[in-house]
């Protein structure tokens, strides 16, 4: 809900964000997901950016700028749903070897916007571990002796 009429001094704030932060052995086809909040006069989309930078990368990866989703060629791969005290935004990696995680790769993202009343949050950053490969010999299955 937002609030009419309020005098706003909060900026927006992240929540719910998946895969959490310092998570780890997160699926290599894991989507990044997080509410962005406002409690008063609501988010400005058109501040939110997000960027993605996996570890190895010479630099992020920008997904969203001032809202607008920066991968026109894989215009599917980013949802933004919700309302500005709300939204719900979801990237999905494309399947491509420019996007994809890896494995044992650190992810960090990059989230920042502001709200209607032009206060900024700054930057938000968090960062999670895709999951191990595993080594070793292939056993066979079957009985033990």
């Amino acid at each position: 809900t937002v609030i009419l009429g309020s005098e706003d001094v909060e900026p927006p704030y992240i929540d719910e964000i998946n895969p959490d932060s310092d998570e780890v052995q997160v699926p290599l086809d894991a989507n990044i997901a997080f509410h962005i909040k406002d409690k008063v006069k609501g988010v400005n989309i058109n501040t939110l950016s997000l960027s993605v930078r996996r570890e190895g990368d010479s630099a992020p990866v920008d997904i969203i700028v001032n809202g607008e989703n920066q991968l026109s060629a894989y215009p599917n791969s980013v949802t933004i749903q919700g309302t500005p005290a709300d939204y719900v935004i979801s990237y999905d990696p494309p399947k491509t070897s420019v996007f994809q995680f890896r494995y044992e790769q650190v992810i960090t993202v990059n989230i920042s916007a502001g709200d209607l009343a032009k206060n900024s949050m700054g930057a938000y950053s968090y960062s999670f571990t895709t999951a191990m490969m595993l080594r070793g010999k292939n056993l066979k299955v079957g009985k033990r002796k």
